[in-house]
């Protein structure tokens, strides 16, 4: 059936389909007799740009969520780098609010470790399986499994080529393509476990399409994305989008780490189509993998009863404001995601036909949304419970349309571990749909590898200018947000009031 992928070896198949000591399968336990929970499948991306969620990149893909989904055409990540977003994502919480403020030191900064969105989806009778990368900084643990996992496969080592996974408390590097052994794992998982009554929560988080600089030596993808061995020209002649940003005139009134970067010349520009097409390329096995697990679940007789999200830990830019590539930013280009549900059978039918939702959605959206659908609360335990700043978008889903017409917040700190002379170190800011409000609050100093404190100030008005090319004075009430925004805890109506803490809606 999946004749695609390559033969794997016989360990891996032996390890994942759970015939070994390795991996430790055991009896599902009993459901109680009502009507079982759904299923919930999270399939995340790392650092894929929004213009490459599309039928020409990824057309299985996109053919599902439009046979049967729903996209979402508004939403963004609260902290654009990989380890904030995904904290963010399994906390329900800004990273004012949990701790973890940049990739380093990364998981080491998040607060209340146990209180997370896996151990409470096991707590409402979930089993919980990750799969792929985790949080930057948790290598440090070596063979452990992180709070909450039932079953731990995690990429310990990312590489394309060789990558290295700790499966449940052991260690297996494999000597082939990471997509085929993650397709397979995912596989060998959803067979061990759709047929029983216990719901599972499966975090697939696929490293396609992020830059890979110690492989591929002497290829064509060096240093960029790295596509399947077996499809070597995948997308060797695309051209990255030039949008209204790419390679932007004027920047006057960007920040001094912008406005002294050159513009775009032809040996940037053929650098940025090049990786473009790597980053293309690599998707090609996320997509095939993300086709063949709906084909599996659909077989188990369980996609009806399986909630499946599709989207990205950030964004990407290549070549917009003068960057030939990066993220972290305040742009859209950084902070805009693929997101795209396919709900179970029992939402309406609107929510399963391909349509659009266009209210703005968050990150911190994601954890409210998985509980809400399971019926589970942000608790260890009996008392101890996390306050989400975010809140479920099953409403959505389901045809309301609830008024989220406060902004979000968004925010990004590089002088933690690293300073980056390239980039912002310090902002905040204010997001909708049609607007958009930074302070710069730490800036590098010329070329030097530090930061100062600063109040430089963006605001975009990106209904009229999407390409954010035209900064204007940030007015006195978008100010003000913002100050609420950066120090917001909570959802007014479902929270209780902190004394001198604003609520983030």
């Amino acid at each position: 059936m999946f004749a695609g992928h390559k033969r794997l070896p016989l360990v891996l198949l032996i390890a994942v389909a759970g015939l070994g000591p390795c991996l430790g399968f055991g009896t599902a336990a009993s459901a109680d007799a009502a009507a079982p929970k759904p299923n919930i499948v999270l399939v995340r991306t790392d650092d894929q740009s929004l213009a490459t969620f599309t039928e020409r990149y990824m057309p299985q893909t996109l053919h599902l969520f439009e046979k049967r989904g729903t996209f979402f055409s508004n939403s963004i990540v609260s902290d654009p780098q990989c380890c904030p977003s995904r904290a963010a994502a399994m906390t329900g919480q800004y990273s004012h609010n949990n701790g973890v403020v940049a990739n380093h030191p990364g998981y080491s900064s998040l607060r209340d470790k146990r209180n997370v969105l896996p151990t409470w989806l096991r707590r409402a009778g979930y089993r919980t399986i990750h799969v792929g990368k985790f949080l930057n900084g948790w290598e440090a643990h070596g063979l452990q499994s992180a709070p909450g996992w039932d079953r731990w496969l995690n990429l310990q080592v990312q590489l394309y080529l060789r990558p290295l996974f700790v499966i449940d408390g052991h260690g297996q590097q494999f000597q082939e393509y990471l997509g085929d052994v993650t397709a397979r794992m995912t596989q060998a998982l959803i067979r061990r476990y759709a047929p029983k009554r216990k719901p599972f929560f499966l975090a697939l988080d696929e490293y396609a399409p992020h830059v890979s600089p110690p492989e591929g030596k002497g290829s064509r993808c060096a240093g960029a994305a790295i596509p399947d061995p077996d499809e070597p020209g995948l997308f060797a002649s695309e051209k990255a989008p030039h949008t209204a940003a790419w390679d932007e005139a004027d920047v006057s009134d960007k920040p001094e780490y912008i406005r002294r970067l050159p513009r775009i010349g032809a040996g940037s520009e053929a650098e940025i189509d090049r990786k473009f097409g790597c980053a293309a390329a690599s998707l090609h096995d996320v997509d095939r993998n993300f086709a063949e697990m709906v084909a599996l679940l659909r077989e188990a007789g369980e996609l009806d009863n399986t909630m499946i999200v599709f989207t990205s830990d950030n964004g990407y830019a290549f070549g917009e404001h003068r960057m030939p590539f990066g993220k972290g930013l305040p742009y859209e280009e950084h902070l805009r995601v693929p997101l795209a549900v396919m709900p179970p059978a029992s939402f309406p039918r609107s929510a399963r036909t391909g349509g659009t939702v266009e209210a703005a959605v968050s990150n911190v959206d994601m954890a409210p949304t998985f509980l809400d659908l399971a019926g589970a609360e942000p608790c260890a335990r009996r008392g101890k419970c996390r306050r989400m700043d975010g809140r479920s978008y099953l409403p959505l889903l389901e045809g309301r349309r609830p008024g989220w017409s406060r902004g979000r917040a968004i925010q990004t700190s590089f002088d933690i571990g690293a300073s980056n002379y390239k980039l912002s170190c310090v902002w905040d800011g204010l997001w909708r749909p049609d607007e958009s409000v930074i302070e710069h609050t730490s800036l590098p100093v010329g070329t030097a590898r530090r930061c100062s404190p600063a109040h430089y100030w963006e605001a975009y008005d990106t209904a009229a200018d999407p390409g954010q090319l035209d900064a204007q004075a940030a007015t006195a009430a978008q100010k003000h947000e913002l100050e609420r925004l950066r120090r917001c805890s909570g959802i007014a109506g479902r929270d209780k009031r902190i004394a001198g803490v604003p609520f983030c809606e």
